[in-house]
């Protein structure tokens, strides 16, 4: 049973199958509006901020009448990409930074996304989901190193991996390549499922 004391943050750990920014798979979504709504800063222009996220644009939501659909977040502030050029700082792409899948009214899959140019192998991200897996594994983390602990699955449609059964369901996008082709990815983007 999922209660009221369920809090979003940003450093909240990846739990494979379970949960990622603290946001739980299976959670009714009535409840998760109902716990959304304590981290609206701006309800004029559906700016959200999460603990320790930045602030974030709900740009879209969308449920149908058998309750599928999804919540669409960008950044607020775009300059925090670290982009410079200016059309790519107006192209949501860019900015995307969490998506929340709802099927038949509950939440089936959650997805963050890196949203920042580092331009130096040891510059850290400063404004990107911050969670990790048990392992320490999370965005920005060598895309190579999650097969220490499960087999990675690549989706040559979708272009990216799935974990196994036995670790738990993560969908993992580096560079849109097999580990064969380009070892050397990095994780661009996780999913809970």
């Amino acid at each position: 049973m999922i209660d009221n004391k369920i809090s979003f943050s940003w450093k909240s750990p990846i739990i494979p199958s379970k949960s990622l920014a603290g946001i739980p798979i299976g959670i009714e979504n009535g409840l998760f509006q109902h716990i959304l709504k304590q981290y609206l800063v701006d309800s004029e222009n559906k700016i959200y901020e999460f603990k320790y996220s930045p602030a974030l644009i709900l740009d879209e939501y969308t449920l149908d009448d058998n309750g599928n659909g999804c919540y669409h977040f960008v950044l607020n502030d775009p300059k925090l990409t670290g982009r410079k050029n200016l059309s790519q700082l107006r192209d949501l792409f860019y900015s995307r930074v969490l998506n929340i899948l709802v099927v038949n009214n509950h939440i089936a899959a959650i997805k963050t996304w890196a949203f920042e140019v580092l331009d130096q192998d040891d510059q850290k991200s400063a404004h990107s989901y911050m969670g990790k897996t048990k392992e320490g594994l999370g965005l920005y983390s060598p895309l190579i190193d999650f097969l220490n602990y499960s087999k990675l699955e690549f989706d040559e449609g979708e272009s990216f991996f799935y974990t196994d059964d036995a670790y738990g369901n993560l969908e993992i996008t580096g560079y849109g390549q097999t580990l064969e082709d380009y070892p050397d990815q990095v994780v661009m983007a996780i999913a809970v499922f």
